[in-house]
């Protein structure tokens, strides 16, 4: 594979630069297993073009025997079918990407990292028509990994970051237009941070950052202060704030274990009267790692799909493929599935080591998109693709009707978002239901009924006017035949 890459000119402060990799021999082994370069290490989907279907971006690790690290796009043709598209050099490790609309205009943007002469950056490669262009920030000392969320409740996304090695958690704030803030620190700790998420936890608008601090803790912040923390001995490899159970409250979902003992799924979830408690765990016998929550079944439910590591007993090399942790009822969850996602040669050195969950071929059935890597041997993208049956297959699924939720109808983001005067609402029906679309304030507070009616099948689209109210965070839900399904933020600034 041969390739060729273009200077870094000096960086200082923020510059604008794209800097493009020309792959000349990229394989296709069969309908669903991709090649790409060596020292895979993360992926995303989005749909980066705005042709409707999700394209995919997967992040390198910098690798001294292809001298190339960064960041290398596949097109979706909306039928599944991948093309390699381009490659962004990022001279880092790209332990997270992910593909986020930061700018608030048409097209989503990509977060990554880079350095430069020992500096470390934050990267936001902003979509347009054309492509990428890339923005770097600096950062005062190196990061671990990074997440996304509104820490501020202005309705612009933001970065929250952690060092394991530096003892500190941190964010970056946008001002709306894709520009960020510089690093704001926290390092009042003495020990270790594992992993950090981002989620509203009180329902107030704010996303609050949730960092797991060695080995028994989990902080809870909010707008910068301690609110609150968890105690509970484990190995915190990872952290997520969804609502796992859909009753509008978000729980804090957990990947961790002891080290060289056991692993363990945790979900804490909040009682007014005494906090976060531990209302779930569930022992598995993989080490989890790198989590992707989604409704696969189409019951409403999330499922968590997870790959596996070696750090941990009986997870060897033979072992790395992608695991499914069916939602029975909101509340538990089934025995792990396991799906083998590496079809190579060398299963002793490349294997599955993350996955992610989208619609690849455009049937509305999210799919599984496995990344299989290795430092040295063949790194690949996999694609499963989910049948009306619920099995997994390696042919795209177009000839079948298009299923969005089983709960008959998909919510959009309002647009523009944040708003002025007037917004979009937009949503889809599998079938005519009887809808309602209310508008509440950041107290739950009930502000319009913009729809009540029985509508047919398709997408409808609503407008509304912010008359007589003030600027701050609303939210908008969607009901069907009396049942609240699907709940969503806007922002309102006169």
């Amino acid at each position: 594979m041969c390739y060729k890459a273009y200077k870094i000119v000096s960086v200082n402060k923020i510059i604008t630069l794209v800097l493009f990799i020309a792959f000349s021999q990229i394989s296709i082994i069969n309908a669903t297993i991709y090649e790409v370069p060596l020292s895979a290490y993360s992926l995303t989907c989005g749909d980066m073009d705005l042709d409707g279907d999700n394209d995919i971006i997967i992040g390198h690790n910098f690798n001294s025997n292809s001298k190339w690290g960064g960041l290398f796009v596949f097109e979706n043709d909306a039928k599944g079918n991948l093309q390699f598209k381009d490659s962004i050099y990022q001279y880092s490790w790209q332990t997270n990407i992910y593909m986020e609309n930061i700018t608030n205009d048409q097209y989503p943007d990509i977060i990554a990292r880079h350095s430069y002469n020992e500096a470390q950056y934050m990267t936001i490669l902003e979509g347009d028509s054309i492509g990428f262009q890339s923005k770097y920030y600096p950062m005062d000392y190196g990061i671990n990994d990074f997440t996304t969320g509104d820490i501020d409740g202005d309705g612009d996304i933001d970065i929250v970051f952690y060092s394991n090695s530096g003892y500190f958690w941190g964010y970056m704030k946008n001002d709306g237009t894709g520009q960020f803030s510089s690093p704001i620190y926290y390092d009042e700790f003495d020990v270790p941070l594992g992993s950090i998420a981002c989620g509203d936890l009180n329902n107030d608008g704010v996303d609050e950052v949730v960092v797991s601090c060695s080995p028994d803790k989990l902080l809870i912040y909010s707008s910068g202060w301690l609110i609150d923390e968890i105690t509970y001995f484990t190995d915190y490899s990872e952290i997520w704030v969804r609502d796992i159970d859909k009753d509008g409250n978000n729980e804090i979902i957990v990947a961790g274990g002891v080290l060289g003992a056991y692993t363990e799924l945790l979900v804490f979830s909040k009682n007014e009267a005494k906090g976060f408690s531990l209302t779930y765990s569930k022992r598995i016998s993989e080490a989890m790692t790198r989590l992707s929550i989604a409704d696969l079944n189409r019951d409403y439910y999330p499922e968590i799909v997870y790959n596996c590591s070696y750090y941990y007993p009986n997870s060897d090399y033979e072992k790395w493929h992608t695991y499914i942790l069916y939602n029975e009822n909101g509340v538990s969850f089934s025995d792990p599935v396991d799906f083998q996602t590496y079809f190579g040669d060398t299963p002793n050195y490349t294997s599955t080591i993350r996955s992610f969950v989208a619609d690849i071929d455009g049937n509305g059935l999210k799919d599984i998109v496995a990344l299989n890597s290795s430092y040295a041997f063949e790194n690949d993208v996999t694609i499963l693709f989910q049948t009306e049956a619920g099995d997994f297959v390696q042919e795209p699924q177009t000839g079948i009707e298009n299923h969005n939720l089983v709960s008959g109808i998909e919510l959009y983001q309002n647009y523009p978002n944040p708003f002025n005067n007037e917004t979009k609402i937009q949503f889809s029906l599998v079938k005519a239901s009887q809808i309602e679309l209310n508008i509440f304030n950041s107290k739950g507070e009930f502000v319009q009924n913009l729809v009540s009616s029985n509508l047919n099948k398709g997408k409808h689209s609503f407008s509304f006017k912010a008359d007589n109210i003030n600027s701050g965070i609303y939210f908008y839900k969607l009901s069907i035949e009396g049942v609240a399904k699907e709940t969503k933020k806007m922002l309102y600034l006169k």
